[in-house]
């Protein structure tokens, strides 16, 4: 969410012409940030922004900034598709081939006629090598590592925003889905 709308500018424009076939396909999309969507207490008045966890004022608003942005994507593509589906861009995967595998995970999963569709999110981490393949599933919950990606139906999205966008300067945005999820099993 660049803020600078010169450099903003001429980042889609090079985005458009290094991507032009996917960006005419309908593969790609680029979501530039609504300026106006920031709480007003966030850009007229940082310094009311909760100082948890002992971080700097310029970390706090660096979270602060980092979670609406992440709730404006949400919010601008969730009805794009079936799922929403994030990486991790500081928790990459241990593993190769990993979208494959979280592909063929998943093709099983919702097409398995025995299946459930009773889940909010499925989030992946990275196991050892040694351990197989190198991918690990987990139901969502407050108390598991850090996932390298997470997938939701982007049905139940709404609900998760709305907690999120009221609660932006409370926590960073993992614990506060993971605490959206405790509050709302």
């Amino acid at each position: 969410a660049e803020l600078d709308n010169v450099k903003a500018l001429v980042i889609n424009k090079e985005l458009r012409q290094e991507f032009s076939n996917e960006f005419n396909s309908g593969l790609l999309y680029i979501v530039s940030m609504n300026f106006s969507y920031y709480p007003k207490e966030m850009l007229y008045d940082p310094c009311s922004l909760a100082r948890e966890f002992g971080d700097s004022f310029l970390r706090v608003y660096w979270r602060c900034k980092q979670l609406i942005d992440s709730v404006y994507l949400m919010q601008t593509v969730k009805d794009y598709g079936k799922w929403y589906f994030t990486l991790d861009d500081d928790n990459p995967p241990l593993t190769t081939n990993w979208i494959k595998k979280i592909i063929e995970l998943e093709r099983k999963k919702f097409y398995d006629t025995n299946a459930t569709d009773d889940w909010f999110c499925l989030r992946f981490f990275s196991s050892p090598p040694a351990s197989g393949d190198g991918l690990m599933e987990y139901p969502i919950n407050n108390r598991t590592p850090y996932p390298f990606a997470s997938l939701y139906k982007s049905s139940d999205l709404q609900p998760m925003i709305d907690f999120l966008y009221k609660n932006y300067d409370q926590m960073p945005l993992d614990w506060l889905i993971g605490e959206y999820i405790v509050q709302n099993k």
